[in-house]
């Protein structure tokens, strides 16, 4: 019998004893980091950690009954975020070498332990390939890999419908580039001029792609919902 698909923390618990039993604890881990591991941390992962500090304590009261109340409100938090903090926004971007910040933004219908579940997961764990056919959780790998290599994205905002709840996820631990979709050797420095995620080392590994893989993906991959200038 096939295992079934999932869209909450309570449809996780509800499987098998060994799904459950592993969901449980691998969540516990990754609440219990603190810290992003060092060989993942990106070039500006100190300063761009530091800018959104204030940001994430404010967040993290919903654990304790704050309500953002929307989307809408959350990014108007931010905003008011990088008002109040002109001169280090400014300062950041001349790091980066940036000329403005964007926050890209998802509402899913995923519970919050789900989302930060399924991005910590490696792509070679048992239950990725599973979770990766829910429509929710396809939508919200599409999303993460459409922004991870974009400097001018410090963060992703997530809002969670399930719990009316904004995730904020740090962009600072991406590496400079993905690698290649079809080879997984070289760095993907070439983007789909479609979907704009899809990522190859090469115009012969984009066409072998396409051929096997991408021509269907591609049209899914392409994301209504873009991202906020600022």
């Amino acid at each position: 019998m096939a295992t079934p698909l999932i869209g909450t923390f309570e449809q996780f618990e509800s499987m098998s004893e060994e799904y459950s039993d592993m969901l449980l604890s691998r969540l516990e881990f990754v609440r219990s980091q603190s810290e992003v591991p060092e060989e993942e941390k990106g070039l500006y992962y100190n300063e761009i950690n530091a800018f959104l500090k204030p940001l994430m304590k404010y967040f993290k009261k919903q654990d304790e009954g704050v309500s953002i109340g929307s989307l809408e409100n959350a990014v108007k938090l931010f905003e008011k975020h990088l008002e109040e903090h002109k001169e280090e926004k400014e300062a950041l971007k001349k790091k980066m070498g940036i000329s403005k910040i964007v926050l890209p933004t998802l509402d899913v219908n995923l519970a919050v332990d789900v989302v930060w579940f399924y991005n910590s997961m490696e792509e070679t764990h048992h239950l990725f390939p599973m979770m990766s056919l829910h429509p929710h959780i396809r939508r919200l790998g599409q999303f993460i890999d459409k922004y991870d290599t974009i400097n001018e994205a410090l963060c992703l905002f997530i809002w969670s419908q399930k719990e009316k709840k904004i995730i904020l996820m740090e962009n600072s631990a991406s590496k400079p580039y993905p690698l290649c979709w079809n080879c997984d050797k070289q760095f993907g420095t070439l983007v789909c001029g479609r979907c704009r995620v899809a990522r190859y080392c090469s115009k012969e590994c984009q066409l072998t792609e396409w051929k096997t893989v991408h021509k269907e993906d591609c049209r899914r991959m392409t994301l209504g919902k873009e991202h906020t200038e600022l």
